[in-house]
């Protein structure tokens, strides 16, 4: 069975959880972008909590727009802020040296649309967590699946910023400002990467859905 979520940058760890417990991650392709969402930025922590970096898009009407058509702008230089910004709050982590040359290699790059952009950096984490997981990408948009017989377990729209982590397990790691902050759940997978590197993968098997127990 495939999970299938939006579009998202450097998704949440129950995104890349929920995934490699089914075997395939779809994304949805044919959707119109909605703000509010993890389509364009991504959580991670800092010595005050919990901090969100956003990729900013060209002025217009983004929002009903198909997510194909979203453009990123380059009228700031928000790759340089990005890479500074996960620079001072992972560089002292544990496997910071290990993974932060790819990451920025990728923002060496000027992608056109958002879609795109996601698209790489979902691909680079599935390289840099070594895990066998299949990437596709939906060619029709339905609005529901059937539950039972469709091969899909959608869950567009409901990894979200906002959400009640309630319902899940998290397997608690380490975490940079731990010491301040106590352990955070659910932020950006880059957050488990820089923080148990290789072992990344033992923590996504042991995070899940409660009800399916």
């Amino acid at each position: 069975m495939a999970l299938l979520i939006e579009n998202q940058l450097f998704p949440p760890v129950l995104s890349f959880a929920l995934a490699l417990s089914r075997g395939k991650l779809l994304i949805e392709a044919c959707e119109n972008y909605n703000k509010g969402s993890y389509r364009n930025k991504y959580a991670m922590m800092n010595s005050g909590g919990i901090t969100r970096l956003s990729v900013p898009l060209n002025k217009g009407k983004n929002n009903s727009k198909p997510i194909k058509e979203i453009t990123i702008s380059y009228a700031e230089n928000w790759q340089q802020n990005h890479l500074r910004t996960i620079q001072t709050n992972y560089g002292k982590s544990p496997f910071f040296e290990d993974y932060f040359p790819e990451i920025q290699r990728i923002y060496s790059i000027d992608f056109d649309f958002l879609f795109d952009f996601n698209l790489k950096v979902i691909a680079l984490v599935v390289k840099l967590l070594n895990i066998d997981l299949a990437i596709d990408t939906t060619d029709v948009f339905q609005f529901t699946y059937p539950k039972n017989d469709s091969g899909i377990k959608d869950y567009r729209n409901m990894i979200v910023p906002k959400m009640d982590t309630c319902d899940y397990h998290f397997k608690p790691y380490p975490q940079v400002f731990e010491d301040r902050h106590g352990f955070i759940p659910n932020l950006s997978i880059l957050d488990l990467l820089f923080c148990m590197g290789p072992e990344s993968v033992l923590i996504l098997k042991e995070t899940y859905f409660k009800n399916t127990l």
